[in-house]
Order: structure tokens, then sequence, then C-alpha cells
């Protein structure tokens, strides 16, 4: 996964935050991706579509986050692929 995105950007490809495996033809199956405020703990965006990656929007108040700011990501697989180490990754991403 990136570690940086900028919601502002008119490339598609650096303007959301999804893990890239989500995105495999060949994944297509159940998981879910949360965004988490390491200050508060809160989420700030959850979703179980490819189709609906984060677009820096914290759900709670509706505005963007902040510039430079890191939130941690958590993403759930229900369906692990053959010799999948693991059904739970996390990782970080920063607002750029």
């Amino acid at each position: 996964a990136v570690t940086g995105f900028n919601p502002t950007s008119a490339d598609y490809r650096n303007n959301t935050c999804i893990p890239f495996a989500l995105l495999k033809t060949e994944r297509n199956g159940p998981f879910d991706m949360q965004i988490i405020d390491p200050q508060s703990g809160q989420v700030v965006f959850e979703t179980k579509n490819v189709d609906n990656p984060w677009d820096g929007m914290d759900m709670r108040t509706n505005q963007m986050v902040p510039v430079n700011s890191t939130y941690i990501w958590r993403v759930n697989i229900y369906q692990k692929a053959l010799g999948e180490p693991s059904s739970r990754y996390q990782g970080t991403i920063t607002r750029i």
C-alpha cells in the first residue's frame, strides 16, 4: 500500500487511498477497511467496497483531514487467497 496520497491531485492514482492488493481482480472477495485517527482511536472512514476508497474526508466532521496528518489503515480480508499469511493488514497513510 502507498504511504501518502493527495486528495486534491488531478491524477486519480494519487487522490484516494485503498491498498493496491484489494484492487486486483483475482482478489474479488469480501473485506472491510478502516481509517483510524491515531490520536483519538476513532474511525475516520470505513468501506467494504473497492469502488469507495478513502478520499480524505473525515466521516465524523464531513470535512477534509488536515494536510500532513497521518492515519492508520486496517484491512480485514474474509476470504484469504491460497498461501496468504494473514487476514488482517495495517499500515499508515499520510494526507499530503
